[in-house]
């Protein structure tokens, strides 16, 4: 099973999810390009990029065997993106809330424009994991009332949350240049290939885990419906409460849906 964090997130993120999959299950979480430990690689950060690395990957660890792929957010469309160009690597396609449509994408950016752009700043300022903590308390994000109001994040979140020292982490050795291609100033031209039609590339099995939408979630019922319509058969299912970040919210909820799903898949076989 090869393991995908989101944009802008590292490896580490998913440790609490991979404690708690099935021990039959080989599983591999890199650092996508660009960002944690990976190389960056300005220029070069469309999905048909990401997509290759993982390709590789799989053909040097699986020896050309299929696997298992969950995607998170980016990861997703990664996945996706992946399984439509080498459908012989897929054993299976589990999708973490991830919109599914351009224009869902574009909406989720130009919500996130400003945050974004935060991220962007500290990232290429050369700061310690420590310092960009600091500074992310001073971020503006929109209030939990509902009022539309943006606030400072430690008023949000509560100062010193864990949410900050994570993230303070991501962009201490995160590439800028990724966040001007994926999310501010090229997102066409990064997100060319990309579009719910992949689904019909493949015929491995298909999960679509959905964050609450009450929670900040970004794949609609109505986006899991057309996936349905488009490969019936695709299962989905939505985690009440768990927010868009599924397995940094709610590790054990997202192992509690995905351990069902791949235990018919996977090889019986010690995790090496």
């Amino acid at each position: 099973m090869v393991v995908l964090h989101g944009g802008s997130g590292r490896r580490q993120q998913v440790d609490g999810l991979l404690t708690l999959l099935p021990e039959a299950c080989d599983v591999v979480a890199p650092d996508l390009r660009g960002h944690g430990e990976s190389s960056h690689t300005p220029g070069r950060y469309r999905l048909e990029d990401f997509a290759a690395d993982v390709a590789s990957l799989c053909d040097l660890l699986f020896g050309g065997e299929p696997a298992v792929i969950y995607g998170h957010s980016l990861g997703g469309q990664i996945a996706l993106v992946l399984a439509g160009a080498r459908p012989d690597l897929a054993r299976a396609v589990i999708i973490g809330d991830t919109p599914l449509s351009l224009g869902s994408l574009q909406r989720a950016t130009a919500a996130s424009h400003q945050m974004v752009a935060t991220w962007r700043a500290l990232a290429a300022s050369g700061q310690s994991a420590e310092d960009i903590a600091v500074s992310l308390e001073d971020m503006r994000v929109p209030a939990t009332d509902g009022s539309g109001d943006l606030r400072p994040a430690r008023e949000v979140f509560g100062a010193g949350h864990p949410y900050f020292a994570e993230l303070g982490a991501c962009l201490a050795t995160h590439d800028p240049a990724f966040l001007d291609e994926v999310v501010l100033a090229q997102f066409a031209d990064t997100h060319r290939s990309f579009g719910a039609s992949l689904l019909t590339r493949f015929r491995a099995p298909v999960l679509l885990v959905r964050a609450d939408p009450d929670a900040g979630g970004m794949l609609s019922a109505s986006e899991a419906d057309q996936a349905r319509r488009l490969r019936p058969g695709i299962q989905a299912v939505m985690l009440p409460g768990v927010s868009h970040g599924l397995h940094l919210h709610d590790p054990t909820a997202l192992a509690a849906v995905i351990t069902p799903f791949i235990e018919p898949l996977i090889a019986r076989q010690p995790r090496q």
